[in-house]
């Protein structure tokens, strides 16, 4: 296996694709990212090609949960994983600088226990907030969603994801703007918990009613056949034949 430098003009000429803007920390050396519009672009270098499966695993199985972005490509080479993903507007370390008074930890334990639902661990979360993307929804509400499952492994009882979690630096308040656990749904119109709506049900196609048999045509009653009258019985003529002696 070849292992290559991450820079711009070697990432393009490697999986045969242009990108434009860099964003997010410019100093890290394991992850970059780059905005193309529609979609991002996220650049990393696992230990291996299994360890690159198993990131793509998991990233696909939280996409599909709806608690990270989705993802429209995955590919590993040269000892590179590229990621083409959804466009979020930034992580959580960038929305506390935007809005200083949000109350978002409860989201954020929200959204770990339904990554843990998966039988994954994170381990890069407790204390990494970058870790952590957010999306404002068309109603103004916020959606957080995960990213980054480079360290990412199997749960098992030494994971420490909640348990040491500190986001002290970032500000926080108590603002009542509504902060989602991943995918934004819409509110209930009457009270309730808040649930992801289903998509409703295709109406079936109604059934042809059967054409009606046509009904038989009845039997011809045969005519009425009268008995015979019995006629007059005939009578036998008997003729007497004289006895002849024998002569």
């Amino acid at each position: 296996m070849i292992i290559i430098r991450m820079n711009k003009a070697v990432l393009e000429e490697t999986f045969n694709i242009t990108l434009k803007k860099r964003i997010g920390p410019l100093n890290t050396v394991d992850a970059q990212l780059y905005n193309n519009n529609t979609y991002v672009y996220r650049f990393s270098k696992p230990a291996n090609e299994a360890a690159a499966k198993l990131e793509i695993k998991i990233a696909e199985a939280a996409a599909k949960k709806g608690i990270a972005p989705k993802i429209s490509n995955a590919l590993y080479k040269n000892g590179i994983l590229m990621f083409r993903m959804e466009k979020m507007h930034g992580n959580l370390e960038e929305l506390t600088r935007k809005f200083k008074d949000l109350d978002f930890m409860g989201t954020v334990k929200d959204l770990i226990r339904e990554f843990h639902s998966l039988k994954y661990c994170h381990k890069d979360i407790a204390k990494n907030p970058r870790n952590v993307l957010y999306k404002i929804n068309q109603d103004g509400s916020i959606s957080l969603y995960l990213t980054d499952f480079t360290t990412s492994s199997i749960k098992n009882s030494d994971c420490r994801d909640i348990t040491q979690l500190n986001y002290r630096d970032l500000p926080m308040g108590k603002s009542e703007r509504r902060i989602i656990a991943g995918n934004w749904y819409t509110l209930p119109t009457l009270g309730g918990s808040p649930r992801t709506p289903r998509t409703p049900k295709t109406p079936r196609t109604p059934k042809t009613p059967r054409t009606p048999k046509t009904p038989r045509t009845p039997k011809t009653q045969r005519p009425l056949v009268l008995p015979k009258t019995p006629g007059t019985p005939k009578r036998r003529l008997f003729l007497k034949i004289p006895r002849v002696n024998n002569l």
